[in-house]
């Protein structure tokens, strides 16, 4: 048997029935280490073979699950399988200096647009005050957000405070606000009363923890949670809200779930078809 052949299951079963036994063990010990040769038994034939056997097998099943093998000289099709279209790729990072303004808006499905179009409606809202140039638009048709990057702090004020955009002759309800830079910590508090104002959380809390400031605080959407951004090495367990103790927790992202549509991956507030009711 030459080594550098691959053993059909045919020839094994005749190498098994007819062959010597001592065959089949010098097999074994050029492939697999001598520590396991008292492990396999001479009849079940080479253990090496068969593990090269499977590990093709499961290679081939998971190369026709996820993608199409095409002809030699051509790239490899994605999972849908369309030939010669390079796989898809991660958007890259937006950049780490710019100001990102996260806008939610309501009855209005992200995904049917285009950047392109969503950049001129957030100029023409901002009354020209910014320019496209300066924008970089990014959809998250998961969340039904749109986040606009900009390294001008003027626009990104303006942006910020947008309140409606304009698509097709109508109006859609925004809700802005600046996703915490990188670097920040962000925590968690439960039981505000819903509604409360960004200023009026921010002057009330207070933090005891050595180190740890308070850089802004908001609502979530219309529930009684408030996230705190914090600059400081730790996140403090306890923050003071108009003088009482509030346990304070991390912020983990959970899956979201609409109580108005019932699908996941977006908010109430910030749902595509409000006008769909859920038995």
């Amino acid at each position: 048997m030459e080594e550098d052949i691959e053993v059909m299951p045919e020839q094994q079963q005749q190498q098994v029935r007819g062959g010597p036994a001592a065959a089949g063990s010098q097999a074994l010990g050029s492939s697999t280490p001598a520590t396991q040769l008292s492990q396999v038994s001479t009849n079940d034939g080479s253990n090496a073979d068969w593990e090269i056997a499977m590990s093709r097998r499961q290679k081939r099943r998971q190369q026709r699950g996820e993608q199409q093998q095409v002809l030699v000289g051509k790239s490899l099709g994605n999972s849908l399988g369309r030939e010669g279209a390079p796989p898809r790729s991660r958007l890259p990072p937006l950049p780490r200096d710019d100001l990102k303004v996260v806008l939610r808006p309501r009855g209005l499905a992200v995904k049917d647009l285009q950047t392109h179009q969503v950049a001129r409606a957030v100029v023409a809202a901002t009354g020209q005050g910014c320019k496209a140039e300066d924008l970089i638009i990014r959809l998250r048709n998961g969340s039904n957000i749109i986040i606009v990057s900009t390294d001008n702090e003027a626009a990104a004020q303006k942006i910020r405070c947008i309140t409606q955009l304009s698509f097709g002759g109508k109006s859609y309800t925004v809700n802005g606000h600046v996703a915490a830079p990188e670097g920040t910590l962000r925590g968690v508090i439960h039981g505000v009363d819903p509604g409360t104002s960004p200023e009026e959380l921010k002057t009330n809390l207070r933090v005891r923890t050595q180190g740890v400031k308070i850089l802004a605080a908001r609502m979530l959407g219309n529930s009684s949670t408030a996230v705190i951004t914090f600059d400081g090495p730790a996140l403090p367990k306890q923050v003071l809200y108009y003088g009482g103790e509030m346990w304070c927790y991390p912020c983990r992202p959970t899956r979201q779930v609409c109580y108005a549509c019932g699908q996941q991956g977006h908010r109430m507030d910030v749902c595509p078809i409000p006008e769909t009711r859920t038995c």
